[in-house]
């Protein structure tokens, strides 16, 4: 009986763990395979930044003043409105102003 018993018990033991295979399975790709820490690549040097032009420019308010107006002036005349007139004279205005910001930076040459 003790004969019987044993048998039982390791059939029944078997029967209810599962295969190494079924485990391999169940524990998804690369299981019971070691992982080892890697150390992260060094992050990349930054890039060189780009030389400032204003720096070497005497005058940089007025350029960027300059850049702007002609950016508005450009905008203005893509717009399809001519809001009462009142395009006409901004744009006028903006062609005084970039006149004045001119002479401005050919007067400071002198």
């Amino acid at each position: 009986m003790n004969t019987f018993l044993a048998a039982a018990l390791v059939a029944g033991a078997a029967l209810t763990l599962p295969s190494p295979t079924s485990l391999a399975q169940l524990a998804g790709p690369g299981a019971g395979h070691r992982t080892v820490p890697v150390a992260a690549a060094p992050a990349p040097a930054p890039a060189p930044r780009q030389v400032d032009k204003e720096k070497n420019e005497p005058h940089p308010e007025i350029r960027r003043a300059i850049r702007a107006l002609e950016n508005a002036k450009r905008d203005l005349n893509k717009a399809a409105s001519d809001y009462g007139g009142h395009k006409v004279e901004a744009i006028k205005a903006i062609d005084s102003a970039l006149e004045h910001l001119r002479l401005a930076l050919k007067d400071d040459k002198k």
